[in-house]
């Protein structure tokens, strides 16, 4: 069964292709989720994981987590009570897109410590992997899962103009709050490819395929990808 990962500019239609080749493969799709796990793990709040992903990291923010005691709480804990060493599986994903965390302990995106929470997230990918049937968007998983046996790796693009456009549509936004979230958060994704992976997430050598969602519809694209999907299995066996 298939693993493909897609990522992409906002608004380039790398959700939408995510979700189409999903249903066609019949594959579980994977997005907000990933952190959720990942925050389960850390024993975090979503919204601390989600920081980490979308705000760019500043240098005070360093002098911050150096000071931060989720190391000091880990030790202390002992290994059977850690967030990141205990019995956690692929099962405790939820469907919910957004929930709350049951038993938050942090709530700071520095607070987290980048060697952890990497490891974790890292985990998570590779526990999402092993089930053989998932489509994943975004998250560092084209990096993660890298050399997977018969993975997909998916770049959407498209032009600014055209990204603003559907942010606008799917976030319902207006024009000018779309063109700062539009750059704001492609500003985010450079800066955490950067930071924890030393990569351009924009370097085409990390995908497969590239679409520039401009020329072709999107549900096409989704059919590329499924049938690409499918023909990786054959190769890899």
């Amino acid at each position: 069964m298939p693993i493909i990962t897609i990522d992409g500019q906002i608004g380039s239609g790398g959700r939408e292709i995510c979700l189409m080749a999903a249903t066609a493969l019949g594959a579980e799709y994977y997005d907000q989720a990933i952190i959720e796990q990942a925050a389960h793990r850390l024993g975090a709040t979503v919204q601390a994981v989600e920081e980490k992903h979308s705000v760019p990291v500043r240098a005070r923010d360093r002098v911050a987590r150096f000071l931060t005691n989720f190391l000091e709480k880990s030790a202390a804990a002992g290994a059977a009570g850690d967030p990141f060493l205990g019995p956690t599986g692929i099962e405790l994903l939820l469907t919910r897109t957004y929930p709350e965390a049951s038993t938050p302990t942090i709530t700071r995106a520095q607070e987290l410590d980048d060697k952890r929470f990497i490891e974790v997230h890292r985990a998570v990918l590779r526990d999402i992997a092993g089930t053989g049937n998932a489509v994943i968007l975004g998250r560092g998983s084209v990096v993660e899962l890298q050399g997977w046996p018969g993975a997909l790796h998916v770049d959407t693009v498209a032009p600014f103009e055209q990204r603003v456009k559907r942010t606008m549509e799917r976030l319902k936004m207006d024009a000018t709050t779309a063109e700062k979230h539009a750059r704001d958060t492609e500003a985010a994704r450079l800066a955490y490819f950067r930071k924890y992976f030393k990569v351009d997430a924009n370097d085409p050598s990390l995908y497969h395929m590239v679409f520039n969602t401009a020329q072709l519809p999107l549900d096409f694209l989704a059919n590329l990808v499924v049938e690409a999907a499918r023909k990786m299995q054959t190769l890899k066996t």
